[in-house]
């Protein structure tokens, strides 16, 4: 018998076989089951892997204004005052502006642990 293809033939020699214990008829499909674990957990390695790796080293002030749920003026704002890098790709209104996604990460991982310690004191 198959794991990947059990028949209803299967099932009625199953049926209307000798009396078994639980165990004889759950074994086979353990294999089956840790298989099938291993094999998405190799596929979730191999997923976050290849996002990481596709994953832009910059975010725009409309990808932090959707991150941080806040106004592009905020972003603006915000990212000046905690001394984030601007860079500026290309002059006038047809240039952007992108802000590095590690100093990004870095700063909100200071304002939370701040935000933890106010908490923790209890001036939060």
């Amino acid at each position: 018998m198959e794991l990947n293809r059990i028949t209803d033939r299967d099932v009625r020699e199953l049926l209307h076989a000798e009396p078994v214990h639980i165990g004889q008829i759950i074994e086979p499909f353990e294999g089956f089951l840790r298989e099938r674990l291993e094999l998405e957990k190799e596929n979730d390695a191999m997923v976050s892997q290849r996002e990481q790796s596709t994953e832009s080293p910059y975010l725009s002030p409309k990808e932090l204004s959707q991150r941080w749920r806040c106004s592009r003026s905020s972003v603006d704002r915000i990212a000046r005052r905690a001394g984030l890098a601007r860079l500026h790709l290309g002059k006038g209104n047809n240039g952007i502006v992108r802000y590095l996604r590690r100093e990004v990460i870095a700063l909100e991982k200071s304002l939370l642990q701040a935000k933890l310690k106010r908490t923790i004191a209890g001036k939060g």
